[in-house]
């Protein structure tokens, strides 16, 4: 990658970070390229995947977007059946 590509990615922005139920991430250094969302979830509930996307550049293009999987938030609670 060139400096003047460098500089022109550099103020770019990723869309807003995808919601989850029951949690949700504030990104860190906003939504701008290199950022991060790191994920927590709502009191009861486990998070299961990734904790944090970024906001990187999609190999091959000029555009920026978020990078990980999206986790989610189930309930800590276990439910049994009653015999």
């Amino acid at each position: 990658m060139n400096c003047e590509f460098g500089l022109f990615l550099s103020g770019m922005n990723c869309s807003d970070p995808p919601s989850i139920a029951n949690g949700g991430c504030t990104p860190v250094n906003d939504t701008l390229l290199h950022g991060s969302c790191p994920f927590i979830c709502d009191p009861g509930y486990k998070l299961h995947g990734d904790d944090t996307i970024f906001c990187t550049v999609i190999s091959g293009s000029s555009t920026v977007a978020w990078n990980g999987t999206v986790p989610t938030c189930n309930s800590e609670l276990l439910f049994f059946s009653a015999k």
